[in-house]
């Protein structure tokens, strides 16, 4: 059943995602508003089969097993690497594990595309000013200064 669901599910689009996190920008600000936008745009053509991927994975082990080593593989361990790099040049915090900040973009991204391409698609979304809002908080907080 993982590869005939995977496939319905997980359409080339997102499959990509790895990639996408392994490419490069002058900045990470640049990078992130990329990421972002591209996949917020394939969640949202892809809604439906999006939405079967994330119900499998609520419900069924084998296939979340599945899924999380190759998620592990494919998008995960390529994020780190960007993080890294962008860590050298220091333009992302080094005395953070490059993990943790990994998993907070992950964190930030998938709540704004589940909210905007899942549970509220017809909202009145402003995707510039949310999108632009996500990077500002990854990059600078929401701490009062």
């Amino acid at each position: 059943m993982f590869p005939a669901l995977l496939a319905a599910a997980a359409p080339r689009a997102l499959l990509d995602t790895g990639a996408l996190f392994g490419t490069d920008a002058e900045s990470v600000a640049d990078w992130h508003r990329r990421v972002l936008h591209l996949r917020t745009s394939a969640a949202r053509q892809a809604a439906p089969q999006f939405r079967l991927l994330v119900a499998g994975l609520m419900t069924d082990e084998a296939l979340r097993r599945k899924v999380i080593a190759l998620w592990k593989q494919n998008v995960l361990q390529p994020l780190v690497g960007t993080v890294r790099r962008y860590q050298r040049r220091r333009q992302l915090r080094s005395d953070l594990r490059p993990e943790a900040i990994a998993r907070a973009i992950i964190s930030l991204n998938l709540g704004y595309i589940i909210a905007r391409a899942l549970l509220a698609p017809d909202a009145d979304w402003d995707d510039e000013s949310e999108i632009a809002a996500t990077v500002e908080l990854m990059l600078r907080g929401a701490a009062q200064a």
